[in-house]
């Protein structure tokens, strides 16, 4: 039972060393870009958007970005109740 609590009592001070994750967090990598050229090129990768939306550093301003990108890839995969539910929620959150 010792070695359980020292083994969490050292796990726990890994996790609260500020600005380096543990590894058993792996960390996603804000870059409204991976959205944003999907959008672009056509390519329908709406998971590329729907991560980057659920990221904690996502600002109101790059949520209403990212849901504008996201409806392009909805509008160029003819989802179009999609693409203008997502144009509604960035008017929303804007």
């Amino acid at each position: 039972m010792f070695a359980v609590a020292a083994l969490l009592l050292v796990w726990s001070a890994e996790v609260a060393v500020p600005g380096v994750p543990p590894e058993i967090f792996p960390s996603i990598e804000f870059d409204l870009d991976l959205c944003h050229s999907a959008a672009r090129s056509g390519r329908d990768d709406v998971a590329a958007c729907d991560s980057l939306l659920g990221h904690p550093g996502a600002t109101p301003q790059a949520q209403v970005d990212l849901l504008e990108s996201r409806a392009r890839v909805h509008q160029n995969a003819q989802r179009l109740e999609l693409a203008e539910a997502d144009l509604t929620a960035a008017l929303h959150l804007d």
